[in-house]
């Protein structure tokens, strides 16, 4: 099992790698680019978000994912780390403040092991915490499934 410092350095880097990956993503055309200069700046960009999610989907596989569905007891120290992660990725704190988040269905899952640990345990004062960072969590989650016309079912859960 990981130490609880690495488990948060874990999530601050999965967060950093995800802000980076969406940067990468959407390169801002300079008026002196070229076409050539432009596709190259593409070619290495895809190549970086590639090296950059095989790591993400490492951390996922290997940390994020076994303790969320683990049927275990998260203790305090756990469930407060994942509140955290939770918080970085659906409040970006970027320089610019680029994105309205960085990774919804990540923060949803996250969000929801919480409520469902809380549901558990015999404090009103976590259950409301819980419950709040839920509510943002769907929220945001309606907001962009919201702008997904071809198919709107898919907004219907978060509503």
């Amino acid at each position: 099992m990981m130490k609880y410092s690495d488990l948060l350095n874990s999530f601050k880097g999965y967060a950093d790698r995800t802000y980076k990956i969406r940067s990468l993503s959407s390169p801002i055309i300079d008026r002196n680019d070229t076409s050539e200069n432009y596709s190259k700046r593409l070619q290495e960009n895809f190549r970086q978000i590639g090296e950059l999610a095989a790591i993400n989907r490492k951390m996922l596989d290997e940390e994020l994912y076994p303790l969320l569905r683990s049927k275990d007891q998260l203790d305090d120290i756990v469930a407060e780390e994942l509140n955290q992660l939770a918080d970085m990725l659906l409040n970006v704190a970027g320089e610019n403040d680029d994105f309205e988040n960085l990774d919804l269905p990540i923060t949803s899952m996250i969000t929801d092991r919480l409520l469902a640990e809380a549901d558990h345990k015999d404090d009103i004062d976590n259950r409301i915490r819980r419950m709040d960072s839920e509510f943002m969590a769907c929220y945001s989650m309606m907001n962009m499934t919201g702008r997904i016309f071809s198919n709107p079912a898919i907004s219907q859960f978060y509503i």
